[in-house]
C-alpha cells in the first residue's frame, strides 16, 4: 500500500528533529538511583514488579487522566484507558501481543492486528469493529538497537519521528500531520529513576496514540516540554516543566508513585502516580496523596494533558481532532 508520506517529507522531518535533539541537554546524575536498564519493554522483570495504574494530574482544570491494568498469566488482560474505552488482548505462543479489540460502553470500535518482523511491531492494521474495513494502518521503524524511531499512519496521515539519549532515554517525538508540523515533545533527565511503564508484561509501546513511543526511555521524566504548531507552521510552547522544581516520591526498588511538575511560565502544577503490584506496600502511597481529588475538569488546549487527549483514542476522528485543536491555541 502506498505510504502518507513522500522521501522529501520524511528526510526534511528528520532533520528539524535531530537539530533540535542536538541543542536539548540531558542532565543525567548517574550516582542517584538506579536499575534502570533491569527488565524491558513489556518484559517481566527481576522483581515481578507491574504497573497496575497511572494517574496524571492537572491542577489548572482540576482533572485526571487515569489508566489501569489487568493482568492474566502475568499479561496484560485489559487496559482501560482513561478516555473512555478498554483494549482487550490476545496474545501468540511467544507471549507477543497479536491482536487487539478496542472497546467503548461495551460496543466494539476497532480490531487491531499486530504484525511482526523478528520481534518488533512493524505494521498495525485497524478495522472498523469487526468487519473487514481498514480504518487505518501503521507502520513503524526501528534503529539497529530496536527503538522506535517513525510511526507513520497512512488513513491518518500522520508521521512521527522520536529521538532517543545514548542510554537509552526517550530526547523528543515530533508528529506532523498531513506533511505539516504538528507537536513537538521534549525531555530532560536529571535522575536515573526506574520507568513503570516498561513493566507493563504484553504492552510494548503506546499503540493507541499518535505518538505511540511516548515516555518510552528506560528512565523517567524530571521534565516535559510540548510545543505545538498552527496551522501556518508557528510555534506554541504550551507546557515546560522546571527540571529543578520536580519533586520526586519513590517507594520499593525506587519505582516513582509520585512525581509532581511545575510549569516554568505559568506555575501551573501538574502530577503523575504509579501504582504497581508485587512491589510492595510502599508503592500504593503516591496514589492515595493524589486520588483525593478526582474531579472531571475540562481539559484546555494549552494544558499539558490536552496532547494525550488529542492522540488517542478512535483513528477515525483523530484527524478532525488535531484540525480543531489548531484552531483553538489560535485564539
Amino acid at each position: 500500500m502506498k505510504r502518507s508520506f513522500n522521501t522529501r517529507h520524511v528526510v526534511m522531518l528528520i532533520a528539524i528533529v535531530i537539530a533540535s535533539a542536538c541543542q536539548k541537554e540531558v542532565l543525567n546524575d548517574p550516582g542517584l538511583i538506579s536499575e534502570a536498564s533491569a527488565g524491558g519493554p513489556g518484559q517481566e522483570n527481576s522483581s515481578g514488579c507491574r504497573l497496575t495504574s497511572y494517574d496524571f494530574y492537572n491542577a489548572d482544570g482540576d482533572y485526571h487522566q487515569t489508566e489501569y491494568y489487568v493482568y492474566r498469566d502475568g499479561l496484560v488482560d485489559k487496559w482501560y484507558t482513561w478516555f473512555g474505552g478498554v483494549f482487550a488482548m490476545e496474545y501468540n505462543n511467544k507471549g507477543k501481543l497479536a491482536r487487539s479489540w478496542f472497546y467503548i460502553d461495551d460496543a466494539l470500535v476497532n480490531t487491531i492486528d499486530f504484525l511482526y518482523e523478528k520481534d518488533n511491531v512493524v505494521h498495525e492494521i485497524w478495522y472498523d469493529g469487526g468487519t473487514q474495513d481498514i480504518a487505518d494502518e501503521v507502520y513503524y521503524t526501528y534503529n539497529t538497537k530496536g527503538e522506535m524511531i517513525m510511526a507513520e499512519s497512512t488513513n491518518s496521515d500522520y508521521i512521527t519521528i522520536n529521538t532517543f539519549s545514548a542510554n537509552g532515554d526517550l530526547l523528543s517525538w515530533f508528529t506532523a500531520l498531513g506533511g505539516l508540523p504538528y507537536a513537538k515533545g521534549e525531555y530532560i533527565y536529571t535522575k536515573q529513576i526506574r520507568n513503570p511503564l516498561l513493566h507493563r508484561p504484553g504492552i510494548e509501546y503506546e499503540f493507541p496514540f499518535s505518538n505511540p513511543a511516548g515516555i518510552a526511555g528506560n528512565s523517567w521524566i524530571a521534565s516535559e516540554k510540548i510545543t505545538v504548531y498552527d496551522e501556518a507552521g508557528n510555534p506554541f510552547v504550551i507546557y515546560e516543566a522546571d527540571p529543578i522544581l520536580t519533586q520526586w516520591h519513590l517507594g520499593y526498588q525506587q519505582f516513582p508513585t509520585l512525581v509532581e511538575y511545575i510549569d516554568k511560565n505559568s506555575g501551573q502544577y501538574s502530577a503523575v502516580t504509579m501504582v504497581m503490584e508485587n512491589c510492595g506496600q510502599e508503592n500504593v502511597g503516591g496514589s492515595e496523596i493524589i486520588n483525593q481529588k478526582m474531579a472531571t475538569g475540562i481539559i484546555k488546549p494549552r494544558s499539558p494533558g490536552s496532547i494525550r487527549a488529542l492522540a488517542a483514542g478512535p483513528r477515525r476522528g483523530l484527524k478532525q481532532r488535531l484540525v480543531d485543536f489548531q484552531k483553538q491555541i489560535k485564539k
